[in-house]
Order: C-alpha cells, then sequence, then structure tokens
C-alpha cells in the first residue's frame, strides 16, 4: 500500500462530505418542488381558463337560441301580414323574389315597406336575412 495515496477520510470529513452532498441534493430537490409548484400553477391556471371558456361557449349557444328562436319568432310575424291583391293595385302585383305575376285574388305577404312578395319566396329570403328584398328595409325581430 505504500504507492497507494489512498487514505482514510476522519468523521468531520465524511460529515462535510455528506452536508455538501445533502445540500446539493436538497437544492436539486428545491428546484424540483418549485418546478413543479409551477406546473401546478400553470395547469390550475389551464382548467380555470377552461371553465371560463365552457361557460363563455354555454352563453353564447344560449344567446343563439334566444336569437334564433327571436328571429322565427319575427319571421312568422312577418308572414302573418297577408293581403289580397286588388284590380287597384295589380300593376305593382309582380314578386320580386320569383319575379312572376302575383294574380288578382293571390293572398301575399306585405312588408313594413309595403312591399308584396308571395308567402313562400319572402319565408325562403327569411330564412337568410331579415330586410326587404326589393328596398333592403331592415325589418325588426321585435
Amino acid at each position: 500500500m505504500e504507492g497507494d495515496q489512498s487514505r482514510m477520510l476522519s468523521g468531520d470529513e465524511i460529515d462535510e462530505a455528506l452536508s455538501r452532498l445533502s445540500a446539493s441534493r436538497m437544492s436539486y430537490l428545491e428546484e424540483i418542488l418549485r418546478l413543479n409548484i409551477r406546473s401546478l400553477m400553470r395547469m390550475s391556471s389551464m382548467e380555470e381558463t377552461e371553465r371560463e371558456d365552457t361557460e363563455t361557449l354555454r352563453e353564447s349557444i344560449e344567446n343563439i337560441r334566444k336569437s334564433t328562436k327571436a328571429f322565427k319568432e319575427a319571421t312568422a310575424a312577418i308572414l302573418r301580414k297577408k293581403v289580397t291583391i286588388d284590380g287597384d293595385h295589380h300593376d305593382e302585383s309582380l314578386c320580386s323574389i320569383c319575379i312572376e305575376d302575383m294574380a288578382i285574388g293571390t293572398v301575399v305577404v306585405q312588408l313594413s315597406c309595403s312591399h308584396k312578395f308571395h308567402k313562400n319566396c319572402i319565408a325562403e329570403w327569411l330564412k337568410r336575412k331579415l330586410t326587404c328584398p326589393f328596398c333592403r328595409f331592415e325589418l325588426s325581430i321585435k
């Protein structure tokens, strides 16, 4: 063992080495803990954002349902405003949607702007827009 330079460590040296190892390990464990806490906070934040997004989506769907219902009700109310084509206004009796004549005695829908259309023609139009197809007057959905 003469060429061997190994020596026995004293108790104090072992304690010091262990404390350095422990401090290094503690620092490592603290860093892992910090990273885990950050990760959990991000996940919690993402879950909260997800909950908020879900609630916003639910509210949007409900608003769409309400507006769709209001739109359907408005369309139905518009379609109930019927008049019969008479001889006095027969010169204005062309449906500007289908470009066909509305014969005298034909029951048609009259919009609030006074333009008249075949019921089926205006019903299809109103599925897309709440305006008069002739003058673009905006029809009320109240």
